[in-house]
C-alpha cells in the first residue's frame, strides 16, 4: 500500500471477483473509490508527481494506469508474463515492472507507454532504484539472486546470489548499498553496489 502524494490517501490493490484498485480515506479507513484494472492487481504505485497510479496485474500480464485527477484506468499497457512489483523512476519517465512468469522487467515509457524489456534473470519479483537513479535491482525468485541494471543503456550489469527470497530489493541512499532479504546464507551476500 501506497500513498498519494498529491492526496496524502492510502492506495492499494483489490483482489476480489472484480479487479480493482481501492483508494482508502486515510482519515477513516473507509474505500473511496474502486477503478477497474488488468485482471489480479498485484502492487500498486503512484508517480513521483502524484498525477497518476500503477497496478501490475499479474493475471493478464498488464499495468494499468489510472487518472488520479478523475480517477479512471487510461491505459491498459502489455508488459510480461505474471507481472508482479513495479516502481516509478524518480524523474517520473519510466516505471519498470518485473516479470515473475519470465526473465524480464518490463520498461515503461510513461509518456508514450511504449514498452521495452531487459532480461534479468529467471523470475523477477520486484524491484528497486539507487537512490541517484542510475541504476535498477532486480530480486530474481527463480535464481536466488539481485540483478543489477544500468537505466541509461538499460544493460544488465550483474547478478549476485543473495538465497532465497521474493522480497524487493532495498537501496540505502547514504551508504550506497542495496540490502536484500534471504532465507539462507550465501558467500556473496551483501555485497556492495557500484
Amino acid at each position: 500500500m501506497y500513498r498519494s502524494p498529491r492526496t496524502d490517501a492510502p492506495c492499494g490493490p483489490w483482489s476480489g471477483h472484480d479487479s480493482m484498485a481501492v483508494m482508502i480515506d486515510s482519515a477513516s479507513l473507509a474505500p473511496h473509490r474502486f477503478i477497474p484494472t488488468g485482471e489480479s492487481p498485484a502492487h500498486v504505485v503512484v508517480s513521483p508527481n502524484g498525477r497518476t497510479t500503477y497496478t501490475s496485474n499479474g493475471a493478464d500480464g498488464t499495468v494499468s494506469a489510472i487518472d488520479v485527477a478523475t480517477m479512471r484506468t487510461v491505459a491498459t499497457i502489455p508488459v510480461g508474463a505474471r507481472a508482479h512489483g513495479l516502481r516509478p523512476s524518480p524523474d517520473g519517465r519510466w516505471v519498470y515492472v518485473a516479470n515473475m512468469g519470465g526473465s524480464s522487467v518490463s520498461v515503461i515509457d510513461t509518456a508514450s507507454r511504449k514498452v521495452a524489456e531487459v532480461e534479468v534473470g529467471k523470475g523477477p519479483g520486484q524491484v528497486a532504484f539507487s537512490p541517484d537513479g542510475r541504476f535498477i535491482y532486480a530480486s530474481l525468485s527463480g535464481a536466488a539472486a539481485v540483478a543489477k541494471v544500468e537505466v541509461s543503456t538499460r544493460r544488465l550489469v550483474g547478478t549476485t546470489p543473495v538465497g532465497q527470497s521474493r522480497s524487493r530489493p532495498m537501496s540505502a541512499p547514504t551508504t550506497g548499498t542495496c540490502w536484500s532479504p534471504s532465507r539462507e546464507s550465501t558467500t556473496d551476500q551483501g555485497r556492495r553496489s557500484r
